[in-house]
């Protein structure tokens, strides 16, 4: 209701189409969206700490194409990175990821993405490989400290680990996104890939951990998302798109303070660029490009197409 309105408002006043997603509650951890438009795939959606996926779920739902995609959000209160399941959607990992698949086999989904921020990133990439998932995505995973849970008396998840060696022949495809300023991130991606050499990394230059907030306050989460969902097997297509989408998003960034003394020279770059973007053919073809366009009007810059 009005929560939703004043998420997306901005992004709808720049000229985003609204999509047309209706909520079912599961469970009050686990809610399911669908715009009844014919979505042949579900993706699956593992919260952060705070209960969304790293943004408000209207905005990540906005962000998506309706016709493509229906959405599965899960979320754990207890904070265990999924490890206790979730509340009346399964009492452990592992009956959570067969509730998930009898979900998606009744309704006749042909593909599962899984995606996780933060503390649902790995757990992203765990049901991954236990569902046969044909991506999963983490966004900012880590992975369990527990450490620092003992020292504070806190309950602490299993040892087993799903992200072990006996998996590395998984047919899953693994994608890691990372703040590209944030050592931890860094740390984690690389043990991760060295048990998983296959799994494509994604570093943005940003110091932004949760690297979907700095997407979405820019404009371009949905320029983002084109990449990591319907141009992800078109690797010139996404790599171009993803050099496009930061490149742009850091400028925005500086544009919008005011008083940087390089605010001139942003402009004209951000400018040149996006004229490039015009008159390529993809302009043509791709909506989310048009983002870009969006957020230069959005501070009085640049032309329409």
């Amino acid at each position: 209701g009005g929560a939703m309105q004043v998420a997306i408002r901005s992004l709808l006043e720049s000229g985003q189409t609204p999509v047309g997603y209706a909520r079912q509650s599961l469970s009050d951890c686990a809610h399911y969206y669908a715009a009844g438009k014919g979505a042949r795939s579900m993706v699956v959606l593992f919260s952060g700490l705070t209960r969304r996926p790293g943004v408000p779920i209207s905005c990540f739902l906005q962000s998506l194409r309706d016709d493509l995609y229906d959405v599965l959000m899960l979320q754990d209160p207890k904070k265990l990175h999924f490890d206790s399941g979730v509340p009346g959607f399964g009492s452990s990992f592992l009956e959570l990821a067969r509730r998930i698949e009898a979900f998606a086999e009744t309704k006749g989904y042909t593909e599962i993405i899984t995606y996780g921020v933060s503390m649902g990133g790995y757990p992203a990439l765990r049901a991954g490989i236990l569902l046969g998932a044909k991506r999963a995505i983490s966004i900012g995973g880590t992975y369990v400290w527990h450490v620092g849970r003992l020292i504070r008396n806190e309950p602490t998840s299993k040892a087993f680990d799903l992200l072990c060696p006996c998996y590395a022949d998984t047919k899953t495809e693994l994608v890691s996104v990372v703040a590209a300023k944030q050592k931890n991130d860094l740390r984690a991606l690389e043990i991760l890939q060295a048990t998983f050499p296959k799994c494509v990394a994604i570093k943005v230059n940003t110091d932004q951990h949760v690297v979907v907030a700095f997407f979405l306050r820019t404009h371009l989460l949905r320029l983002f998302h084109a990449c990591l969902f319907e141009y992800w097997h078109d690797t010139t297509v996404r790599s171009g798109l993803l050099a496009i989408a930061e490149d742009a998003a850091n400028h925005i960034q500086w544009i919008e303070m005011r008083g940087s003394p390089n605010h001139k020279r942003q402009v004209n770059v951000l400018q040149q660029r996006l004229e490039q973007i015009q008159r390529s053919l993809s302009w043509r073809l791709t909506k989310p490009l048009r983002d870009v366009g969006s957020a230069l009007r959005r501070l009085g810059l640049g032309r329409r197409p």
